[in-house]
């Protein structure tokens, strides 16, 4: 039986280690694939690969491994600034909490800070957060910078 594309790709591009090449065609796809799933929240928002790793993935394999090394276990790529591209000094090992965390707002999100919310019924900013699908914590503020405040420590405190 023939050897598969993924393999054939792998051995041609030297793709040693191989997760790289993984990774490397995942984030080209979703920022330049628009039939991609994730496309509208990757390359649709304007999320971009860096120009000289879109068609070397040996470039791109070179720059993680001098700059980030090895990928340690349980971690993945991320980009330290999540509206920015996947790009030299924006990219790092991370792991799911530190993702987690850097996530963006929420499209219906009033107040401009992560995990925090208007409530009407007790005229406060509430900070809230969750972790496993549970409310881990939760409190009211005046303004929501307090609140944002919080939110910051308790994120802070469950990730790292």
């Amino acid at each position: 039986m023939g050897k598969s594309i993924v393999t054939r790709n792998y051995e041609h591009h030297g793709s040693k280690p191989w997760y790289l090449y993984c990774i490397y065609n995942s984030i080209k796809d979703r920022t330049n694939n628009p039939k991609n799933i994730r496309f509208s929240d990757y390359g649709g928002r304007g999320i971009k690969m860096y120009p000289s790793w879109q068609n070397s993935f040996i470039a791109f394999r070179e720059y993680i491994l001098t700059n980030l090394g090895e990928r340690p276990d349980g971690y993945s790529i991320d980009r330290v600034d999540n509206n920015g591209s996947y790009e030299p000094g924006n990219l790092r090992w991370a792991t799911p909490q530190q993702q987690a965390i850097n996530q963006r707002k929420q499209i219906n999100n009033t107040s401009g800070y992560r995990g925090v919310t208007w409530r009407k019924d007790r005229n406060k900013w509430r900070a809230r957060i969750c972790h496993g699908g549970r409310e881990i914590a939760s409190a009211y503020f005046t303004t929501k910078e307090e609140a944002a405040h919080v939110y910051e420590q308790w994120a802070l405190q469950l990730y790292d």
